[in-house]
């Protein structure tokens, strides 16, 4: 029960890091909406290749200068 209250308080700030990071590679915020595929369609194993995707992305560099979502910072 605590993990889940903890999970909750803390989404809108994953969520606006992970939309962050991905303007800073140069996509698009909407590209998190893959994440929830998974849940609608009940495949599990798609969402650990979705997890690894969006590690990937983690770690690449972010773009060299400003992007069309603004400075890098």
């Amino acid at each position: 029960m605590l993990v889940m209250l903890f999970v909750v308080l803390t989404a809108p700030a994953n969520i606006s890091l992970q939309v962050r990071r991905l303007h800073d590679v140069g996509l698009s915020g909407w590209w998190l909406l893959i994440a929830i595929v998974p849940y609608i369609f009940e495949i599990l194993y798609i969402d650990l290749i979705i997890i690894l995707c969006f590690l990937v992305i983690d770690l690449l560099p972010s773009t060299v200068g400003p992007n069309k979502y603004g400075k890098n910072t």
